[in-house]
């Protein structure tokens, strides 16, 4: 199943997060899989519109910024303050992006590049310090 807005569809319980247009054109562009509503923290239910897990990216999709969405109605924005900080502490990379940007050449540049500095990031704590003799 396939669909072009990221929102069209919540996610529950052990539902399993169907492919979107983005999930595709991520799995195409950057060769990741992409997943869907991804339940991030143990206790609390907050979720990432998108996530690669295994490097700890998130994407956020945020509507609403021209008009007083969600996201800018100051209740909103506290408690994406939350959990947005609440994932820097578990050491996620969280990038936001509006609808209109999702399936844009300069937000796949963008996670191209932060795909890229998580894997070397990875890499340099997976190998041991040289130790001075």
């Amino acid at each position: 199943m396939i669909y072009s807005n990221p929102h069209r569809r919540r996610i529950s319980g052990s539902d399993t997060a169907p492919t979107d247009l983005f999930t595709a054109y991520c799995k195409s562009e950057l060769n990741v899989d992409m997943v869907r509503e991804y339940r991030f923290h143990d206790t609390r239910k907050w979720r990432f519109d998108y996530a690669v897990p295994a490097l700890k990216i998130a994407v956020e999709c945020d509507g609403g910024v021209w008009g007083y969405g969600r996201h800018n109605r100051p209740q909103g924005y506290i408690k994406d303050m939350e959990k947005f900080n609440a994932a820097a502490e578990m050491g996620w990379v969280v990038l936001k992006f509006t609808p209109q940007q999702l399936m844009t050449h300069a937000t796949i540049v963008t996670l191209r590049t932060t795909i890229a500095k998580r894997v070397e990031e990875m890499a340099r704590m997976a190998t041991p310090a040289q130790s001075n003799r």
